[in-house]
């Protein structure tokens, strides 16, 4: 409710700042998120200067679907969604002064004219998909005449591939311990990298556990602690908590030994949390850290990845032909668990909603 209703507010807050950051770098292009930074692509528009958006999904298709579900498990109906955006009157008063002040177009139903609509990529030069044409998810025919009409350009490049010895955040760790603290070190993440490859030689098998950066972290919603709201404001469901807890449990109930060198090799990311793993104790043969270079582990050789499903993630295992169990968290990950499967790469299971 609160990103339908304030985003526009948001937006208009973040503006002059984003304004002078730029002027002051003297920037000549901007690459920007569209789902996370519509700062970013108004400011450059508002400067005169190019950008490019990179869209980290399965394409422009995804968002339809994967905002309804989002709404569905929210308790929220599409047309209720849209009738929110069009009777806040601070959002309507924060639109009307944007495009006043700076000269902006910005709609008050952005998002569902056509429904899954991202406007924000019309104000973009080109949009980069880290996924392939084949790979993208269906466009409904209104959407793509949509974009086609804007002259909205869309470039696949594949998946986002890390170079190797990248280090990655763990997870989006917003309170608590320090934020570096939520990144592999560079011996841990050669370590890894040495004992996967050393078990491969000896042709052990390599089982990846990873639940993502946004399960894992901080985020009141989707993060570690954090509980979905029905319509009437009420949480439900698992936390962030309860589901990696139970992913890695199973992991370790599937493959665990009692000696360190009896079958697979387990590694687990468990992301930037104090003690993680709670209560569950870790096998013998599984080694736990709070990240990995996940990349460069798969390149190495894994011969089974647990993953949430998101677009990285997937299209990271897809890329080094590694079999998937896709366990979802919330958004496009879901739709990612059901196309693990229908390419036969795979198998989902759904996130329990107790």
């Amino acid at each position: 409710e609160a990103m339908l209703k304030l985003r526009p507010v948001q937006l208009e807050l973040m503006l002059p700042g984003v304004l002078r950051w730029l002027r002051r770098l003297e920037a000549a292009a901007v690459m920007y998120c569209p789902l996370m930074n519509l700062e970013a692509a108004v400011a450059a528009q508002v400067l005169g200067i190019p950008s490019v958006a990179l869209l980290t999904t399965a394409g422009p298709g995804f968002a339809p679907r994967t905002f309804e579900e989002f709404f569905s498990m929210c308790g929220m109906s599409k047309e209720q969604a849209r009738e929110m955006c069009l009777s806040f009157e601070p959002k309507l008063e924060a639109t009307r002064r944007m495009n006043s002040q700076y000269g902006l177009d910005l709609e008050d139903l952005e998002g569902f004219e056509p429904f899954g609509m991202l406007e924000v990529l019309a104000r973009s030069s080109a949009t980069l998909v880290t996924t392939s044409e084949d790979l993208q998810d269906p466009v409904p025919e209104e959407l793509a005449e949509a974009y086609a009409r804007l002259g909205v350009r869309f470039e696949y490049v594949g998946p986002l591939l890390d170079a190797d010895g990248s280090q990655r955040a763990a997870g989006h760790k917003f309170t608590g311990a320090d934020n570096a603290a939520g990144h592999g070190s560079s011996e841990s993440s050669a370590e890894v990298v040495a004992l996967v490859r050393e078990a491969r030689e000896r042709g052990r098998s390599v089982v990846v556990a990873s639940m993502g950066t946004v399960i894992t972290g901080d985020s009141p919603d989707l993060g570690w602690e954090g509980l979905l709201p029905d319509a009437d404001g009420k949480r439900y469901g698992l936390t962030g908590r309860e589901l990696c807890r139970g992913v890695w449990g199973a992991a370790f109930d599937a493959f665990g030994a009692e000696e360190a060198e009896a079958g697979p090799l387990i590694v687990v990311s468990l992301g930037p949390q104090e003690d993680a793993l709670g209560e569950l104790k870790a096998p013998a043969n599984a080694v736990c850290y709070r990240a990995i270079p996940q990349v460069d582990v798969l390149k190495a050789g894994v011969d089974l990845f647990l993953t949430h499903g998101g677009q990285n993630s997937f299209t990271e295992g897809l890329a080094h032909g590694v079999p998937l169990v896709v366990c979802p968290g919330f958004g496009d990950q879901a739709v990612n668990a059901r196309k693990a499967e229908a390419l036969g790469v795979g198998l989902q299971v759904a996130r329990p909603m107790p």
